[in-house]
């Protein structure tokens, strides 16, 4: 403020309770170890039940979390407290607020119709003509979408957000429900004989023979989607008769390391920010095995790694995300130069 100027300062706050609330604020200067008061302020407020008010649920959970795909059982209850029959019944409706929401798959409840609202948006509605004035409720189903549509670093944190409303003749209550979306990471795993492009030669020769030594590099790639995600741990178990060599490398801070007790490879990483994979170059582990066939695995092909897990911690759900990949063996699909050499000679 300029010398001899005045203005105000607006100090909102919330109090859920009902009763009485007193609300106190004070606006000090400080210089030095000394304050000085410059304004201070009060307000007595009474906090009573709204005569018509209406919570929600999911599912039947009050804080649930959903998924890709998941469908979604959203229930509307309302209390009318003090309030006497009315006439011209109950209104309730409920606006679909997220494209994330697929809205061919609603479908109302207890006498809902499905339409628009003001704006286009998706609405459910009841009219309930004989409300109970201790309360009730009415419901829809509705499913998420298959598909985050990610499109840019911005895109994430994904939140499903219904407006309800419920209308007795001048008589409003309203409701904001907002359920968090998971995110989504997924492993891959790929096995190669002929990959020079990483850096790692392998000797030996394809189709596999038996008591012979081959030597293949495993790709393992991550690709995360719609939140940020911590504590991520990569692992797969190494079938007997393959052999973990020295050959790894990452395009990250760290590498996968192999556990001789318990035959693991274990890759850990920190963190992922969200849309890590699709937008930029997705984490990427190589390490390379060698594998001898036995006289059991003649006619078949050989496992080189097994079935390959990915646990996380989604930062904004505070959920584990789980993952896997399924397991390699010398049939090497995505290596085209050894396209039906994977059988065992």
């Amino acid at each position: 403020l300029k010398k001899g100027s005045s203005d105000s300062l607006m100090i909102q706050g919330r109090r859920i309770a009902t009763g009485v609330a007193q609300f106190r604020v004070s606006v000090t200067r400080s210089s030095g170890s000394a304050k000085y008061a410059i304004a201070a302020g009060a307000a007595t407020i009474r906090v009573e039940n709204a005569p018509l008010a209406l919570v929600m649920d999911v599912n039947d959970q009050p804080d649930y979390v959903a998924r890709l795909g998941d469908t979604l059982a959203y229930t509307v209850s309302y209390t009318m407290d003090g309030m006497k029959a009315p006439r011209g019944g109950l209104v309730i409706t409920a606006d679909l607020l997220s494209p994330l929401f697929d809205i061919r798959t609603v479908v109302p409840r207890d006498g809902g119709t499905f339409g628009s609202g003001t704006g286009g948006v998706p609405r459910v509605s009841w009219r309930v003509t004989e409300p109970d004035l201790e309360g009730g409720s009415v419901g829809f189903t509705v499913k998420v979408k298959g598909d985050y549509g990610i499109r840019r670093l911005g895109d994430r944190n994904f939140i499903l957000k219904v407006h309800a409303e419920a209308t007795v003749g001048a008589t409003r209550g309203s409701f904001d429900y907002e359920t968090k979306l998971m995110g989504q990471t997924d492993i891959a795993s790929r096995g190669y004989f002929r990959d020079a492009a990483s850096g790692i030669v392998n000797k030996g020769v394809i189709p596999p023979t038996v008591g012979n030594r081959t030597e293949y590099t495993v790709h393992w790639k991550i690709i995360n989607y719609a939140t940020d995600v911590r504590g991520v741990v990569v692992r797969a178990l190494v079938p007997h008769g393959v052999a973990f060599t020295s050959a790894v490398k990452s395009n990250v801070n760290s590498t996968p390391v192999y556990d001789a007790v318990s035959r693991e490879v274990v890759w850990r990483l920190d963190r992922i920010a969200a849309t890590t994979g699709l937008i930029g170059t997705p984490p990427e582990a190589i390490f390379q095995v060698s594998s001898v066939p036995d006289i059991d695995m003649k006619g078949k092909s050989a496992p080189l790694m097994g079935v390959t897990g990915l646990i996380a911690i989604d930062d904004f759900t505070g959920a584990a995300i789980h993952s896997s990949a399924p397991e390699v063996t010398t049939v090497l699909p995505d290596d085209l130069t050894a396209a039906g050499q994977g059988i065992v000679q």
